[in-house]
């Protein structure tokens, strides 16, 4: 399997370097989505939805800090790549 796999990356050396728009431009897209409008809505309302099911005891309070931290990972992902690759 690891010989099919390195021929086919000798042979098609873009896989290897991966040069491909598409996936790029779809990663893009996604990470736009997340980080812009959509995304802040849709974290907005996962807050006040988690934040209500605390209140009314459906929900610990250690699902909404899970909530929040997500939220605050999705926005600062940016960042921490940035720091991380130095880039």
């Amino acid at each position: 399997m690891w010989i099919l796999l390195a021929l086919l990356i000798y042979l098609k050396p873009s896989l290897a370097f991966a040069q491909d728009d598409a996936i790029y431009n779809a990663l893009v897209n996604i990470t736009t989505w997340l980080t812009d409008e959509i995304g802040l809505v849709a974290g907005t309302l996962a807050i006040v939805g988690a934040g209500f099911a605390c209140m009314s005891g459906r929900i610990p309070f250690i699902f909404l800090r899970s909530i929040l931290i997500g939220i605050g990972l999705i926005y600062g992902a940016a960042f921490i790549a940035q720091k991380i690759t130095g880039a």
